[in-house]
C-alpha cells in the first residue's frame, strides 16, 4: 500500500525505549500537532499510538512509571521462559489504572 503524498508516522516499540516515542507523541499532543494520515506501530509503540489517538496525554509514561515500581512486572528469572516483562500484568494494570479511551481513539 503506497501512501503517496500522505504523512505517515512510524512508532517503534522496544520495552522501555517506547517511553521516548510516547514522549514525542505527548509533545505532539500538547503542541496540537496531529497532521498524520496514517500510523504504523509495533509492540509498545502500538500502545503509545493508542493513547495518542485517544488524546490521553501522559498515560503511557505514567503506566510505565507505575509498572517499574512493581516487582511483578520485570522478572529477570523468567527472561528466557516467559520473557522479561510480564505482559499479562501490564494489561491488568492498563485496564484498571490507564484504560484506553476507545471512543475517542
Amino acid at each position: 500500500m503506497l501512501l503517496s503524498g500522505k504523512k505517515t508516522i512510524i512508532v517503534e516499540g522496544g520495552g522501555f525505549k517506547t517511553s521516548f516515542s510516547a514522549g514525542v507523541l505527548d509533545a505532539f499532543r500538547i503542541t496540537n500537532f496531529d497532521d498524520f494520515d496514517a500510523f504504523v506501530a509495533v509492540s509498545g509503540g502500538s500502545l503509545a499510538v493508542s493513547y495518542f489517538l485517544g488524546n490521553q496525554f501522559g498515560s503511557y509514561i505514567n503506566s510505565m512509571k507505575q509498572l517499574c515500581k512493581d516487582p511483578r512486572f520485570i522478572q529477570i528469572s523468567k527472561t528466557f521462559s516467559d520473557g522479561l516483562m510480564n505482559l499479562d500484568f501490564f494489561i491488568e494494570v492498563a485496564e484498571k489504572e490507564f484504560p484506553f479511551d476507545m471512543e475517542t481513539a
